[in-house]
């Protein structure tokens, strides 16, 4: 039960810290944007960062940042000079949250190419690979469609904690309630977030914004 409690403390803890970090932007402020965190093997050089922003008309562009040291799933890469980046794909709508999970980004829209809310909100995910020279996107030209979430609740926040992504929703059970979706395999599971795991997010959240 400890256990448990830490492993949901730290998801609500990254989840914490990107709310935080997402309320205090202006709202012409930087794109929308998603750090993954290395494997325990790697050094934090094999982070990678996704960024969306505008291309200037209606349009929205996905850009990787990529690794700039060693990744264990592709040790022959040879690592990315300091700010470079790399177009990864278009896109017709701006996420309403984004995650990067080891060498995959997840974005949530819940909205259609049309403007109109969807009944689920969809959940879309592209990976980077080292093939050949270079870093891609696969699968090229499209998105792997992950299990939907639902359409009623807010997103407030989304972060991958240790291979898992997470999504923090507010007003699932009720108005006033935050709610952990954490997928596993194919189904999202849902856990209410404990008053005591919360206080101990926002101490960590505080502790490492105070560093």
């Amino acid at each position: 039960m400890i256990v448990r409690m830490m492993q949901l403390a730290a998801v609500v803890a990254a989840l914490w810290l990107v709310a935080i970090v997402s309320a205090q932007q202006p709202p012409a402020g930087p794109p929308l944007a998603a750090w993954s965190v290395p494997t325990r093997d790697e050094p934090m050089m094999a982070a990678r960062a996704w960024f969306v922003a505008s291309d200037g008309a209606r349009d929205f562009v996905l850009f990787e940042a990529p690794p700039r040291g060693e990744v264990a799933a592709a040790p022959e890469a040879a690592g990315a000079e300091q700010g470079t980046l790399r177009p990864a794909s278009g896109l017709q709508l701006m996420p309403e949250v984004m995650a990067a999970v080891d060498d995959a980004v997840f974005m949530v829209f819940s909205k259609g190419v049309s403007g109109f809310p969807l009944e689920v909100r969809n959940v879309l995910r592209a990976r980077s690979a080292y093939l050949g020279d270079r870093w891609v996107t696969v699968p090229a030209g499209r998105f792997d469609a992950e299990p939907p979430l639902p359409a009623t609740g807010l997103p407030v926040a989304a972060a991958g904690v240790r291979g898992r992504l997470g999504v923090l929703m507010l007003g699932v059970a009720n108005a006033e309630q935050l709610g952990l979706m954490v997928l596993e395999g194919r189904e999202w599971r849902t856990f209410p977030v404990p008053q005591d795991a919360l206080m101990l997010a926002r101490r960590t959240s505080e502790r490492r914004g105070s560093t």
